[in-house]
């Protein structure tokens, strides 16, 4: 048994993370907090598919969504439950 444990691993679900049209500042700032830590994946949504790495320790993987604007204020990610069973 070794004694260096595993690096704790985040997966953090945002509907939006650095998106030009909306933002989510809580979900940047969470998750740049805890990268200083812990191995983080961010999950969100926006207008075109990508995978970032922002740091050594924090990635996005942003997946193409439906915006519905205000007052309803939601979006939807088709495939959003099967890129979260691949992470």
């Amino acid at each position: 048994m070794s004694s260096a444990a595993e690096p704790l691993r985040i997966l953090l679900v945002s509907p939006f993370f650095t998106e030009a049209r909306v933002s989510m500042p809580s979900a940047n700032v969470l998750a740049r907090a805890l990268s200083r830590l812990y191995d983080v994946r961010v999950l969100a949504g926006g207008s075109a598919p990508r995978d970032e790495r922002l740091s050594p320790r924090l990635s996005v993987r942003t997946l193409p969504d439906i915006l519905l604007p205000d007052p309803v204020n939601y979006n939807l990610i088709p495939g959003f439950f099967r890129a979260l069973a691949q992470e």
